[in-house]
């Protein structure tokens, strides 16, 4: 992955000793020499210096980074020093909180892809690197639904996530809306 296509995409940065949440924000430049994202200063939420996991929404996938944030303010801009991202074996993957609209737009019935006259409206509540959580209308989707998602990153609806995951998990069921936890199906 090329740091410098990164630019201007979302980042989430978590301190990786406590799990608070540091900045969710925009990468406002990469130095890919240096293997640093630099993100406003305004963005976070504590100014110090920490190890951090940082999560990018790339286009059309998401990458996660183990790092260093520098805490001292350049220009208005604080560097995130990232390294290789080395998964842990002991731990399972972290969540991410994202709180954005999207879309399932398809299920796979039987193999064939069934695309929706009207999509169903969701609420994508987290994020890790191989699942989301998302919140739509109760009774939408059964255990082991096979869904294509649009999940939209900004505002904007350029930065759209668009993938296939499986339903795995059912939870918060209430009268008007239900929680569904869905595991990210990698194409072969």
């Amino acid at each position: 992955m090329l740091l410098k296509k990164l630019e201007r995409h979302r980042v989430l940065v978590r301190n990786s000793q406590t799990g608070t949440l540091i900045a969710d924000t925009v990468i406002i430049s990469c130095e890919t020499m240096r293997n640093v994202i630099k993100i406003s200063a305004n963005s976070l939420r504590e100014r110090k210096s920490a190890p951090v996991t940082a999560l990018i929404f790339g286009d059309g996938e998401l990458y996660e980074y183990h790092g260093n944030i520098r805490a001292t303010a350049i220009g208005n801009t604080v560097e995130v020093a990232l390294s290789k991202g080395q998964v842990k074996e002991d731990r399972t993957a972290r969540r991410y909180p994202l709180n954005r609209d999207g879309l399932v737009e398809a299920i796979v019935y039987k193999g064939c892809k069934v695309n929706f006259r009207k999509p169903i409206w969701m609420m994508t509540l987290n994020v890790s690197k191989n699942g989301v959580l998302i919140r739509t209308f109760s009774g939408s989707f059964q255990l082991g639904d096979i869904l294509e998602m649009a999940i939209y990153l900004s505002d904007d609806e350029k930065q759209v996530l668009r993938a296939r995951y499986k339903v795995v998990r059912k939870q918060n069921s209430r009268l008007d809306t239900e929680e569904y936890g869905c595991h990210m199906i990698v194409a072969e």
